[in-house]
């Protein structure tokens, strides 16, 4: 098992597909989210997941995961998270979660928390869009995954 230190969309896709094969996950400032929902095609959500990767998410196994989001109260910027019909990344709903960084990684808390899935939210005040800064908090996060992992070992 590994944990998931990857501050980008690989982590949560992976997430969705082999949440046994994570010990936790920390997701950091996405721009783009994928939400746990199948109503919503894939990649904007988890409908169709089953005919592209011959499998859809367990969220049995998701609860089972401990996932922390992270990123910076500043990290208000716009213009480079807003996707333009036109785009090579534009699909129908990709926008819905939220205007910023911050409101996307809320509306995927949001999602995660309606299917069950706990989340440790950390605002770091002060902060843009830059992953250094937020790094105290991940390591917090990281270190309680891996001291329970710890304490499930000892028994």
């Amino acid at each position: 098992m590994k944990v998931a230190l990857i501050q980008m969309k690989f982590a949560r896709r992976f997430f969705y597909l082999h949440p046994e094969r994570l010990m936790g996950m920390s997701i950091g400032a996405p721009g783009i989210v994928t939400l746990p929902d199948p109503t919503k095609p894939w990649w904007v959500g988890t409908g169709g997941m089953e005919r592209i990767f011959d499998k859809t998410p367990d969220l049995d196994a998701m609860r089972k995961v401990p996932v922390e989001m992270v990123i910076g109260a500043q990290d208000i910027e716009t213009w480079d998270v807003t996707v333009k019909p036109g785009s090579r990344n534009w699909m129908e709903g990709v926008n819905d979660p939220g205007e910023t960084r911050v409101d996307r990684l809320r509306g995927l808390e949001k999602a995660f928390e309606a299917q069950g899935i706990a989340v440790r939210f950390d605002l770091v005040p002060g902060v843009e869009h830059a992953g250094g800064l937020v790094q105290e908090p991940v390591k917090a996060f990281l270190a309680d995954v891996l001291a329970r992992r710890s304490q499930v070992r000892a028994l």
